[in-house]
Protein backbone atom coordinates (compact mmCIF):
# COMPACT_ATOMS: atom_id res chain seq x y z
CA UNK A 1 0.00 0.00 0.00
CA UNK A 2 2.91 2.41 0.77
CA UNK A 3 4.39 1.97 -2.45
CA UNK A 4 1.07 2.20 -4.36
CA UNK A 5 0.62 6.06 -2.26
CA UNK A 6 4.46 6.63 -2.93
CA UNK A 7 4.27 6.15 -7.12
CA UNK A 8 0.62 8.05 -6.96
CA UNK A 9 2.12 10.85 -5.18
CA UNK A 10 4.94 11.15 -7.69
CA UNK A 11 3.41 10.28 -10.71
CA UNK A 12 0.67 13.21 -9.37
CA UNK A 13 3.41 15.67 -9.02
CA UNK A 14 4.80 14.66 -12.45
CA UNK A 15 1.59 15.06 -14.47
CA UNK A 16 0.42 18.41 -12.64
CA UNK A 17 3.50 20.20 -13.14
CA UNK A 18 3.76 18.87 -16.67
CA UNK A 19 -0.33 20.05 -17.42
CA UNK A 20 0.57 23.66 -15.68
CA UNK A 21 3.62 24.15 -17.65
CA UNK A 22 3.02 22.69 -20.95
CA UNK A 23 -0.98 24.63 -21.14
CA UNK A 24 1.00 27.84 -19.88
CA UNK A 25 3.35 28.14 -22.96
CA UNK A 26 0.06 28.25 -24.76
CA UNK A 27 -1.11 30.85 -22.75
CA UNK A 28 1.51 32.93 -22.79
CA UNK A 29 2.36 31.88 -26.39
CA UNK A 30 0.78 35.48 -27.45
CA UNK A 31 3.47 37.01 -24.86
CA UNK A 32 6.23 35.20 -25.96
CA UNK A 33 5.79 36.00 -29.71
CA UNK A 34 5.55 39.60 -28.97
CA UNK A 35 8.35 39.62 -26.02
CA UNK A 36 11.38 37.28 -28.53
CA UNK A 37 10.21 39.33 -31.71
CA UNK A 38 9.01 36.30 -33.70
CA UNK A 39 5.83 35.14 -36.21
CA UNK A 40 3.25 32.50 -36.12
CA UNK A 41 5.24 29.71 -37.73
CA UNK A 42 8.62 30.35 -35.37
CA UNK A 43 5.99 29.66 -32.42
CA UNK A 44 4.90 27.06 -34.06
CA UNK A 45 8.57 25.55 -34.13
CA UNK A 46 8.81 25.64 -30.30
CA UNK A 47 5.54 23.58 -30.01
CA UNK A 48 6.86 20.99 -32.19
CA UNK A 49 10.78 20.68 -32.13
CA UNK A 50 11.02 19.89 -28.75
CA UNK A 51 9.16 16.73 -29.82
CA UNK A 52 12.25 15.35 -31.13
CA UNK A 53 13.57 15.09 -27.57
CA UNK A 54 10.18 13.39 -26.38
CA UNK A 55 10.52 10.56 -29.04
CA UNK A 56 14.48 10.32 -27.92
CA UNK A 57 13.55 9.82 -24.34
CA UNK A 58 10.90 7.29 -25.33
CA UNK A 59 13.30 5.60 -27.41
CA UNK A 60 15.66 5.18 -24.55
CA UNK A 61 12.77 3.86 -22.14
CA UNK A 62 12.90 1.05 -24.14
CA UNK A 63 15.93 0.00 -22.75
CA UNK A 64 16.34 1.92 -19.59
CA UNK A 65 13.01 0.93 -18.18
CA UNK A 66 13.28 -2.50 -18.13
CA UNK A 67 17.25 -2.08 -16.58
CA UNK A 68 16.52 0.32 -13.45
CA UNK A 69 12.96 0.19 -13.46
CA UNK A 70 10.04 3.14 -13.85
CA UNK A 71 10.14 4.21 -10.24
CA UNK A 72 13.64 5.53 -10.65
CA UNK A 73 13.21 6.23 -14.01
CA UNK A 74 10.27 8.74 -12.85
CA UNK A 75 12.71 10.41 -9.63
CA UNK A 76 14.99 11.12 -12.66
CA UNK A 77 12.46 12.61 -15.08
CA UNK A 78 10.73 14.89 -11.84
CA UNK A 79 14.78 16.49 -11.62
CA UNK A 80 15.03 16.85 -15.00
CA UNK A 81 12.09 18.73 -15.55
CA UNK A 82 12.71 20.92 -12.13
CA UNK A 83 16.08 22.35 -14.38
CA UNK A 84 14.31 22.46 -17.28
CA UNK A 85 11.49 24.83 -16.06
CA UNK A 86 14.68 26.89 -14.23
CA UNK A 87 15.98 27.53 -17.32
CA UNK A 88 13.18 28.42 -19.36
CA UNK A 89 11.99 30.64 -17.11
CA UNK A 90 16.24 32.38 -17.01
CA UNK A 91 15.96 31.87 -20.73
CA UNK A 92 16.69 35.69 -22.70
CA UNK A 93 16.89 34.50 -25.83
CA UNK A 94 14.49 32.92 -28.69
CA UNK A 95 17.49 30.14 -29.06
CA UNK A 96 17.82 29.59 -24.88
CA UNK A 97 14.08 29.36 -24.39
CA UNK A 98 13.96 26.52 -27.61
CA UNK A 99 17.39 24.79 -25.70
CA UNK A 100 15.23 24.50 -22.00
CA UNK A 101 11.90 23.10 -24.07
CA UNK A 102 14.27 20.48 -25.25
CA UNK A 103 15.14 19.61 -21.97
CA UNK A 104 11.70 19.63 -20.49
CA UNK A 105 10.18 17.84 -23.09
CA UNK A 106 12.56 14.76 -22.45
CA UNK A 107 12.01 15.04 -19.20
CA UNK A 108 7.95 15.10 -19.78
CA UNK A 109 7.79 12.06 -22.10
CA UNK A 110 10.09 10.25 -19.48
CA UNK A 111 7.13 10.60 -17.18
CA UNK A 112 4.55 9.60 -19.42
CA UNK A 113 6.49 6.83 -20.44
CA UNK A 114 7.00 5.73 -16.95
CA UNK A 115 4.09 6.42 -14.59
CA UNK A 116 2.57 4.31 -17.13
CA UNK A 117 4.81 0.97 -16.75
CA UNK A 118 4.87 1.73 -13.25
CA UNK A 119 0.45 1.48 -13.18
CA UNK A 120 1.01 -1.77 -15.13
CA UNK A 121 3.00 -3.22 -12.68
CA UNK A 122 1.12 -1.69 -9.51
CA UNK A 123 -2.35 -1.82 -10.79
CA UNK A 124 -2.74 -4.51 -13.01
CA UNK A 125 -6.99 -4.77 -12.24
CA UNK A 126 -7.83 -1.06 -12.58
CA UNK A 127 -5.16 0.29 -14.91
CA UNK A 128 -7.68 1.97 -17.02
CA UNK A 129 -9.23 3.60 -14.16
CA UNK A 130 -5.96 4.91 -12.52
CA UNK A 131 -4.38 6.07 -15.76
CA UNK A 132 -7.24 8.31 -16.07
CA UNK A 133 -7.04 9.89 -12.47
CA UNK A 134 -3.41 9.97 -13.23
CA UNK A 135 -4.08 11.87 -16.53
CA UNK A 136 -6.67 14.11 -14.05
CA UNK A 137 -3.93 15.62 -12.72
CA UNK A 138 -2.38 16.66 -15.98
CA UNK A 139 -5.99 18.43 -16.67
CA UNK A 140 -6.10 19.98 -13.37
CA UNK A 141 -2.25 21.33 -13.52
CA UNK A 142 -3.72 23.07 -17.56
CA UNK A 143 -6.99 24.24 -15.70
CA UNK A 144 -5.09 26.30 -13.33
CA UNK A 145 -2.39 27.40 -15.31
CA UNK A 146 -4.21 29.78 -17.90
CA UNK A 147 -5.59 31.44 -14.55
CA UNK A 148 -2.23 32.09 -13.35
CA UNK A 149 -1.12 33.38 -16.70
CA UNK A 150 -3.82 35.79 -16.20
CA UNK A 151 -3.31 36.77 -13.24
CA UNK A 152 0.43 37.32 -13.89
CA UNK A 153 0.36 38.33 -17.60
CA UNK A 154 0.04 42.42 -16.96
CA UNK A 155 2.71 42.88 -19.80
CA UNK A 156 4.79 40.90 -21.65
CA UNK A 157 7.99 40.37 -19.51
CA UNK A 158 6.03 38.88 -17.15
CA UNK A 159 5.70 35.73 -19.96
CA UNK A 160 8.50 33.55 -17.60
CA UNK A 161 6.41 33.35 -14.03
CA UNK A 162 4.90 30.20 -14.58
CA UNK A 163 7.80 28.51 -15.40
CA UNK A 164 9.43 29.37 -12.04
CA UNK A 165 5.94 28.20 -10.54
CA UNK A 166 6.18 24.54 -12.27
CA UNK A 167 9.63 24.28 -11.31
CA UNK A 168 8.56 24.66 -7.58
CA UNK A 169 6.09 22.26 -8.04
CA UNK A 170 8.89 19.71 -9.05
CA UNK A 171 10.89 20.03 -6.43
CA UNK A 172 8.49 19.59 -3.90
CA UNK A 173 6.95 17.06 -5.32
CA UNK A 174 10.81 15.74 -5.46
CA UNK A 175 11.46 15.86 -1.46
CA UNK A 176 8.36 14.51 -0.73
CA UNK A 177 7.91 11.42 -2.92
CA UNK A 178 11.58 10.45 -3.31
CA UNK A 179 11.39 6.74 -1.27
CA UNK A 180 9.75 5.86 -4.75
CA UNK A 181 12.80 5.09 -6.01
CA UNK A 182 13.36 1.95 -3.52
CA UNK A 183 10.36 0.25 -5.37
CA UNK A 184 11.37 -2.74 -6.83
CA UNK A 185 10.33 -3.94 -10.71
CA UNK A 186 9.92 -7.35 -11.33
CA UNK A 187 10.24 -7.06 -14.82
CA UNK A 188 13.99 -5.39 -14.66
CA UNK A 189 15.09 -8.73 -13.58
CA UNK A 190 12.86 -10.94 -16.05
CA UNK A 191 13.26 -8.34 -18.89
CA UNK A 192 9.91 -8.73 -19.67
CA UNK A 193 9.96 -11.81 -22.06
CA UNK A 194 12.48 -13.72 -23.88
CA UNK A 195 12.26 -11.31 -27.27
CA UNK A 196 9.23 -8.56 -25.86
CA UNK A 197 9.60 -6.27 -28.66
CA UNK A 198 7.86 -9.12 -31.03
CA UNK A 199 5.01 -9.24 -32.03
CA UNK A 200 3.85 -12.03 -33.74
CA UNK A 201 -0.40 -12.63 -33.42
CA UNK A 202 -2.25 -10.66 -36.35
CA UNK A 203 -5.06 -9.34 -34.72
CA UNK A 204 -2.70 -8.06 -31.79
CA UNK A 205 -0.52 -6.39 -34.51
CA UNK A 206 -3.43 -4.83 -35.93
CA UNK A 207 -5.00 -3.51 -32.92
CA UNK A 208 -1.30 -2.20 -31.84
CA UNK A 209 -1.20 -0.08 -35.00
CA UNK A 210 -4.56 1.06 -34.85
CA UNK A 211 -3.89 2.07 -31.23
CA UNK A 212 -1.21 3.81 -31.67
CA UNK A 213 -2.61 5.68 -35.61
CA UNK A 214 -5.32 6.62 -32.71
CA UNK A 215 -3.04 8.22 -30.31
CA UNK A 216 -1.16 10.12 -33.19
CA UNK A 217 -3.86 11.49 -34.09
CA UNK A 218 -5.98 12.11 -30.47
CA UNK A 219 -2.69 14.07 -29.53
CA UNK A 220 -2.40 15.88 -32.76
CA UNK A 221 -5.79 17.06 -31.90
CA UNK A 222 -5.45 17.88 -28.73
CA UNK A 223 -1.78 19.76 -28.67
CA UNK A 224 -3.09 21.32 -31.98
CA UNK A 225 -6.04 22.87 -29.73
CA UNK A 226 -5.35 23.04 -26.82
CA UNK A 227 -1.51 25.60 -27.98
CA UNK A 228 -3.28 27.56 -30.27
CA UNK A 229 -6.88 28.61 -29.19
CA UNK A 230 -5.47 31.66 -27.30
CA UNK A 231 -4.03 32.79 -30.00
CA UNK A 232 -6.98 31.90 -32.27
CA UNK A 233 -9.25 33.54 -30.18
CA UNK A 234 -6.82 36.81 -29.89
CA UNK A 235 -6.35 37.04 -34.05
CA UNK A 236 -9.67 35.84 -35.44
CA UNK A 237 -12.06 36.69 -32.67
CA UNK A 238 -10.65 40.07 -31.40
CA UNK A 239 -11.02 38.52 -27.75
CA UNK A 240 -8.53 40.50 -25.32
CA UNK A 241 -5.03 38.77 -24.98
CA UNK A 242 -5.56 38.36 -21.13
CA UNK A 243 -9.25 37.11 -21.60
CA UNK A 244 -7.76 34.87 -24.17
CA UNK A 245 -5.46 33.26 -22.02
CA UNK A 246 -8.28 31.93 -20.07
CA UNK A 247 -10.03 29.55 -22.67
CA UNK A 248 -7.36 26.82 -21.95
CA UNK A 249 -8.35 26.68 -18.66
CA UNK A 250 -12.22 26.10 -20.31
CA UNK A 251 -11.12 23.44 -21.94
CA UNK A 252 -8.95 21.66 -19.39
CA UNK A 253 -11.81 21.88 -16.91
CA UNK A 254 -13.37 19.83 -19.78
CA UNK A 255 -11.00 17.07 -19.73
CA UNK A 256 -10.38 17.28 -15.95
CA UNK A 257 -14.05 16.42 -15.33
CA UNK A 258 -14.11 14.20 -18.09
CA UNK A 259 -11.19 12.02 -16.63
CA UNK A 260 -12.73 11.70 -13.24
CA UNK A 261 -15.63 10.56 -14.79
CA UNK A 262 -13.83 8.40 -16.67
CA UNK A 263 -11.89 6.94 -13.81
CA UNK A 264 -14.89 5.60 -12.54
CA UNK A 265 -17.23 4.30 -15.61
CA UNK A 266 -14.54 3.65 -18.54
CA UNK A 267 -14.06 -0.02 -16.86
CA UNK A 268 -17.71 -0.72 -17.18
CA UNK A 269 -18.62 0.87 -20.41
CA UNK A 270 -15.49 -0.64 -22.03
CA UNK A 271 -12.72 0.99 -23.47
CA UNK A 272 -13.59 0.91 -27.59
CA UNK A 273 -16.74 1.72 -26.88
CA UNK A 274 -15.73 4.68 -24.91
CA UNK A 275 -13.51 5.64 -27.35
CA UNK A 276 -15.74 6.08 -30.26
CA UNK A 277 -18.60 8.19 -28.25
CA UNK A 278 -15.89 10.38 -27.44
CA UNK A 279 -14.51 11.48 -30.57
CA UNK A 280 -17.42 11.62 -32.06
CA UNK A 281 -19.30 13.90 -29.44
CA UNK A 282 -15.89 16.16 -30.20
CA UNK A 283 -16.21 16.34 -33.42
CA UNK A 284 -20.12 17.80 -32.98
CA UNK A 285 -18.87 20.42 -30.28
CA UNK A 286 -15.48 21.33 -32.10
CA UNK A 287 -17.79 22.60 -34.92
CA UNK A 288 -20.41 24.41 -32.90
CA UNK A 289 -17.52 26.06 -31.71
CA UNK A 290 -16.69 27.16 -34.99
CA UNK A 291 -20.12 28.71 -35.57
CA UNK A 292 -20.44 30.16 -32.61
CA UNK A 293 -19.36 34.00 -32.16
CA UNK A 294 -20.39 34.78 -28.58
CA UNK A 295 -17.62 34.95 -26.26
CA UNK A 296 -19.89 32.88 -23.41
CA UNK A 297 -21.28 29.55 -26.15
CA UNK A 298 -17.74 29.94 -26.93
CA UNK A 299 -16.49 29.31 -23.85
CA UNK A 300 -19.50 26.67 -23.14
CA UNK A 301 -18.56 24.96 -26.32
CA UNK A 302 -14.65 24.94 -25.32
CA UNK A 303 -15.57 23.47 -22.04
CA UNK A 304 -18.02 20.53 -23.73
CA UNK A 305 -14.81 20.13 -26.32
CA UNK A 306 -12.70 19.16 -23.05
CA UNK A 307 -15.11 16.64 -22.18
CA UNK A 308 -14.77 15.20 -25.70
CA UNK A 309 -11.35 15.17 -25.65
CA UNK A 310 -10.91 14.10 -21.67
CA UNK A 311 -10.73 9.96 -21.94
CA UNK A 312 -9.05 9.27 -25.17
CA UNK A 313 -5.28 9.24 -24.40
CA UNK A 314 -4.99 7.50 -20.87
CA UNK A 315 -7.88 4.98 -22.48
CA UNK A 316 -5.92 3.91 -25.76
CA UNK A 317 -3.18 3.82 -22.63
CA UNK A 318 -4.81 1.45 -21.33
CA UNK A 319 -5.56 -0.45 -24.25
CA UNK A 320 -2.04 -1.07 -25.55
CA UNK A 321 -1.23 -1.61 -21.74
CA UNK A 322 -3.85 -4.61 -21.04
CA UNK A 323 -3.23 -6.37 -23.86
CA UNK A 324 0.39 -7.70 -22.93
CA UNK A 325 1.39 -6.48 -19.61
CA UNK A 326 5.02 -8.00 -19.58
CA UNK A 327 5.60 -5.87 -22.58
CA UNK A 328 4.62 -2.58 -21.13
CA UNK A 329 7.93 -0.62 -21.47
CA UNK A 330 7.86 -1.25 -24.88
CA UNK A 331 4.67 -0.69 -25.76
CA UNK A 332 4.16 2.17 -23.84
CA UNK A 333 7.48 3.67 -25.41
CA UNK A 334 6.45 3.28 -28.31
CA UNK A 335 2.95 5.28 -27.94
CA UNK A 336 4.47 7.58 -26.51
CA UNK A 337 6.82 8.52 -29.67
CA UNK A 338 3.19 7.97 -31.68
CA UNK A 339 1.67 10.47 -29.48
CA UNK A 340 4.71 12.84 -30.01
CA UNK A 341 4.89 12.38 -33.48
CA UNK A 342 1.19 13.64 -34.14
CA UNK A 343 2.20 16.83 -31.47
CA UNK A 344 5.09 17.84 -33.43
CA UNK A 345 3.14 17.53 -36.57
CA UNK A 346 -0.09 19.32 -35.61
CA UNK A 347 1.64 22.39 -33.74
CA UNK A 348 3.58 22.71 -36.90
CA UNK A 349 1.12 22.22 -39.11
CA UNK A 350 -1.22 25.05 -37.67
CA UNK A 351 1.10 27.16 -37.13
CA UNK A 352 2.86 27.14 -40.55
CA UNK A 353 -1.08 27.35 -42.24
CA UNK A 354 -1.77 30.47 -39.38
CA UNK A 355 1.11 31.94 -41.68
CA UNK A 356 0.39 31.67 -44.75
CA UNK A 357 -3.72 31.57 -44.96
CA UNK A 358 -4.29 33.03 -41.36
CA UNK A 359 -5.57 30.98 -38.03
CA UNK A 360 -9.25 31.23 -39.26
CA UNK A 361 -7.62 28.46 -41.68
CA UNK A 362 -5.20 26.98 -39.79
CA UNK A 363 -7.59 25.66 -36.94
CA UNK A 364 -9.05 23.82 -39.25
CA UNK A 365 -6.35 20.87 -39.22
CA UNK A 366 -7.65 20.23 -35.91
CA UNK A 367 -10.93 19.17 -37.41
CA UNK A 368 -9.86 16.81 -39.90
CA UNK A 369 -8.09 15.22 -37.47
CA UNK A 370 -10.89 14.57 -35.31
CA UNK A 371 -12.35 13.42 -38.02
CA UNK A 372 -10.00 10.80 -39.03
CA UNK A 373 -10.09 9.72 -35.21
CA UNK A 374 -13.60 8.66 -35.61
CA UNK A 375 -12.44 6.17 -38.41
CA UNK A 376 -10.04 4.32 -36.26
CA UNK A 377 -11.69 4.73 -33.40
CA UNK A 378 -14.45 2.98 -35.27
CA UNK A 379 -11.86 0.17 -36.51
CA UNK A 380 -10.50 -0.25 -33.06
CA UNK A 381 -14.16 -0.78 -31.54
CA UNK A 382 -14.70 -3.50 -34.06
CA UNK A 383 -11.38 -5.31 -33.86
CA UNK A 384 -12.01 -5.62 -30.01
CA UNK A 385 -15.37 -6.77 -30.63
CA UNK A 386 -14.27 -9.52 -32.76
CA UNK A 387 -11.45 -10.75 -30.64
Amino acid sequence: MREKSLFTLAASGGFFSFGFTAIALGSVLPAIEIFFDIDHQMAGLLLSLPSVFFIIAAILSIKLTPRFGPFKMLMIAIMTNTIGYLLTGLSPTFILLLIASFITTFGNSLIEVNAGVGVAALFKKRTGSVLNVLHSLFSLGAVISPFVVALTLKNVKNWNIPFFIGAAITAFTLFLSFPTIKIPFLYSENRETRNPNSITDKKERTLYWLVLSGVFLYVGYEVGFSSWVAAYLFDVRDVSLRFSSIFPALLWMGLLAGRLVAGITVEKLGYSRSLLLLSSFSCITFVAMLLTKAPIILGLFTFLIGLGFSAMFPTLQAILISQRPERSSFNVSTFSIAASLGAAASSYMVGFAGKHFGLEKGILIVLMLIVAEIFVTLLIHLRIQKS
